[in-house]
């Protein structure tokens, strides 16, 4: 008779017992096993008794990937398998087969060591873990290993410059929705919207904006430092000066 418990495939402890008694003669057999299960590797420590004596074994099953300059520790790797990299940003949730497996550790990378080789495997990120000022071309990607071997899923993340700035006119009132609103460094035009507000993309330490509404023609300036959480900030109220003018 034997009963057994494995660990989850998320990892933790399995534990497993059996008893067994020889067709000839008295002699009983029984055994207990525990196994722990983490995305390291595989630890099952054993004890069995046999017609009154006992013996124990420790039994550690693991691999190592060398993959994009990362050195991965993981569990035991029989079939094709995948290093998922997200450009050095941790905590990304990865799924496989839209079933999440696991987050990106601190250098931005999770291993998959069970795909099928030759075969469709479809893994993704959730997106929605990403820092706000983050760009991300893709989230998903069909993946079809050699057998023995392994495939580098590189999702490219990249970060860009961003804030909301509020605007107001020589006036002191706030700029009408449809401004024209040009960022001199990067060339690119937007427009006011509601409140004042506009959004600028691709800023830089020292940025400089350039405001026509109708009669009214202004520039503003105004220094930017990213946030080192990720976040897109606002920027304001800054008051838009006529050319010539002083520059708040």
């Amino acid at each position: 008779m034997n009963a057994i418990r494995p660990p989850d495939y998320d990892g933790g402890w399995g534990w497993g017992w059996g008893v067994q008694t020889a067709d000839a003669g008295a002699t009983p057999f029984r055994q207990a096993q525990v196994q722990y299960l983490g995305l390291d590797g595989e630890v099952t420590a054993a004890a069995q008794n046999i017609a009154g004596q006992t013996s124990a074994s420790l039994d550690v099953t693991g691999a190592i990937v060398l993959m994009d300059h990362s050195v991965q520790p993981s569990r035991r790797i029989d079939d094709g398998f995948a290093l998922v990299s997200t450009d050095g940003v941790a905590g990304i949730p990865v799924l496989h087969e839209n079933r999440v497996i696991g987050t990106t550790d601190s250098g931005g990378h999770l291993l998959i060591p069970d795909l099928n080789a030759y075969q469709h495997n479809q893994v993704s990120i959730d997106s929605m873990n990403l820092p706000a000022d983050a760009r991300i071309a893709t989230t998903a990607m069909d993946l079809v290993p050699q057998a023995q071997s392994g495939v580098l899923a590189q999702f490219g993340v990249t970060r860009y410059s961003a804030a909301s700035v509020i605007l107001y006119g020589p006036d002191g009132q706030v700029l009408p929705p449809g401004a024209r609103v040009h960022h001199e460094e990067s060339g690119k035009d937007t427009i006011v919207g509601y409140d004042g507000l506009t959004f600028i993309d691709t800023l830089q330490h020292d940025n400089h904006l350039v405001i026509d509404s109708g009669a009214l023609h202004c520039w503003v300036n105004f220094a930017y430092v990213r946030p080192r959480d990720g976040s897109l900030p606002t920027i304001g109220p800054l008051t838009c000066q006529p050319q010539g003018g002083k520059v708040r």
